[in-house]
């Protein structure tokens, strides 16, 4: 759900009982949520981070707190990822030259920038 068009939203997920599940707040300042393949939810956040990092949250969870860090906010500005079946396509903005990296879906850890 959208709160105008200043960029803030929420996040809800139908779950298999048909109830619907909020997983983001307009606090939590996320503004994409994708489906991996790997059934988890990837989701970009600037809270804390202006610059953006990435989360990743189990799909059967109630909400952020079960979230990690999937990409650590760096000197690059995260301009848009896709979850693939075993890797995580980032577009950062790194100057004024954009330029892809790619990151493992390795399950534990944090995963490290390469470019």
């Amino acid at each position: 759900m959208a709160n105008g068009d200043g960029g803030e939203f929420s996040h809800y997920l139908l779950a298999p009982n048909g109830e619907w599940r909020q997983i983001t707040r307009l606090a939590d300042e996320i503004s994409r949520a994708v489906f991996g393949q790997d059934g988890r939810v990837y989701l970009l956040s600037r809270q804390n981070a202006p610059r953006g990092k990435i989360l990743r949250l189990a799909a059967e969870n109630r909400g952020l707190a079960g979230a990690q860090i999937g990409v650590p906010e760096s000197k690059a500005v995260i301009q848009d990822f896709l979850p693939a079946a075993t890797r995580l396509y980032v577009e950062p903005i790194w100057s004024a030259v954009p330029r892809r990296s790619v990151f493992s879906t390795c399950p534990v850890g944090l995963w490290a920038w390469r470019h």
